[in-house]
C-alpha cells in the first residue's frame, strides 16, 4: 500500500479521507514536508493537532497559521514497524518540526546499519 493523495489539513479532509488505522503522516507546506509523524490512530492524531494550539511546539504551529497545509498518509498492517518508517521518512525530508532531528541523527543508533544517508 502506497501514500495516500495530497489532501488540504482541514478538519473535514481528515475526517472524509482518513482512516482509524495505524500508520506515518506528512505534514507539508506547498514547497516541503514539515513535520513526519506516526500514529496507532491516524484521523485521530492528525485532528489533535488541528485542536492543540498551546500544546505543539511553537515551529509546528508557525507552520499551521502560515497558509496552505497538506497532508498524506501511509497505512500500516498490524505488524508493521511505525517507529522505523518514521525514522525513514525523517532522514528522507529533514523536517523543520521535527525539532530533535538534530540531535537524532547523530546518535549511532537512529540509523538501520543496512540503510546509507548522506550526511
Amino acid at each position: 500500500m502506497g501514500w495516500s493523495h495530497l489532501y488540504i489539513y482541514r478538519r473535514s479532509m481528515v475526517e472524509a479521507h482518513v482512516p482509524t488505522k495505524r500508520g506515518i503522516y506528512c505534514l507539508e507546506s506547498p514547497r516541503q514536508v514539515f513535520y513526519v509523524g506516526q500514529a496507532e490512530n491516524l484521523r485521530r492524531r492528525l485532528l489533535e493537532h488541528l485542536g492543540m494550539d498551546g500544546g505543539r511546539s511553537r515551529s509546528l504551529n508557525f507552520w499551521l497559521k502560515s497558509g496552505f497545509t497538506f497532508f498524506r498518509f501511509l497505512r500500516f498492517r498490524p505488524d508493521g514497524d511505525l517507529i522505523k518508517a518514521e525514522r525513514k521518512q525523517i532522514i528522507k525530508y529533514r523536517p523543520a518540526c521535527n525539532i530533535d532531528i538534530r540531535t537524532l541523527i547523530q546518535r549511532p543508533d537512529f540509523y538501520n546499519r543496512d540503510q546509507k544517508v548522506n550526511k
